[in-house]
């Protein structure tokens, strides 16, 4: 009984110890250039002229929506710890500039990455899950990274 008692405090500490480096890890997974595959706002599908025109990009503690184009910049911070794992936009422009945002979740599978977000602040919160309503105000991106033509 004590060895399954040491061994589950052990591994709540490597689990503790490795937060950190869970973030980093998602923080240098995020970097680069990724394009959208498929949009939804408000229970909407985009269509696939705007699928095919946007793009986010990550660099260092910024994320730009569509570099291009708009270039909006926003700085973000990541928490992977939690459940689903969040992600907080500071507003770079607009009526919400320099505010810290609690306003989206993340899924990070490989070179596929799905944002949910409260769409310029319109819902005043954080979703819970992946998925958009009509009036909700949230955003749903389902993004592919783009890969380096060598």
């Amino acid at each position: 009984m004590r060895l399954c008692v040491a061994l589950l405090l052990m591994a709540a500490v490597v689990a503790v110890a490795d937060e950190p480096k869970t973030g980093a890890k998602d923080k240098e997974a995020l970097q680069g250039l990724w394009q959208a595959v498929e949009l939804e706002a408000n229970g909407k599908k985009a269509p696939a002229e705007a699928v095919k025109a946007f793009q986010v990009q990550f660099k260092g503690d910024q994320i730009v929506f569509n570099p291009a184009s708009e270039n909006r910049k926003h700085a973000f911070a990541i928490d992977p710890a939690s459940k689903p794992k969040a992600m907080d936009l500071t507003a770079g422009d607009g009526p919400k500039k320099g505010q810290k945002l609690p306003c989206a979740i993340y899924k990070l599978e490989g070179d596929k990455l799905t944002i949910c977000l409260d769409k310029e602040g319109e819902a005043g919160k954080r979703p819970t899950e992946f998925k958009t309503a009509a009036g909700d105000g949230f955003a749903l991106l389902t993004l592919e990274r783009v890969k380096d033509k060598k």
